[in-house]
């Protein structure tokens, strides 16, 4: 049985985005990487197909549309091996987690000498 996050079915969202609405595509930009979008390209992103995740990308395509955009939702369904394999890498944050496990070591090493105000900032 598969699960409803299977590799072998992905969402696709293509947007054009117009120039002159900053807000529009900042909206845009802090949504995708909310939902953990891997970037394909400048206004195409992508995520495993999975519960609530063609809804919310179809509510932000209306978003996008009644902001001036162009979006499209595409499926795609069992990709090659090799795709499969290159979708999945888009995924991998090993080096963002190593960086953020060094940031922690280095603010445990430190607490001591840290006031209050000094630690909710480097927190």
């Amino acid at each position: 049985m598969k699960t409803s996050h299977s590799t072998d079915k992905w969402l696709v969202l293509v947007v054009a985005l117009p120039a002159t609405n900053a807000t529009l595509r900042m909206r845009v930009w802090r949504a995708m990487k909310g939902l953990g979008c891997a970037m394909l390209r400048d206004g195409v992103y992508l995520l495993p197909s999975g519960s609530g995740l063609h809804q919310a990308l179809r509510m932000h395509a209306e978003d996008i549309k009644q902001g001036g955009g162009s979006a499209y939702l595409l499926n795609v369904d069992n990709p090659s091996a090799e795709e499969k394999t290159d979708f999945q890498a888009l995924f991998d944050r090993s080096e963002d987690y190593l960086k953020l496990i060094g940031r922690v070591a280095e603010f445990k090493t430190g607490i001591g000498s840290f006031d209050a105000t000094a630690g909710r900032r480097q927190l």
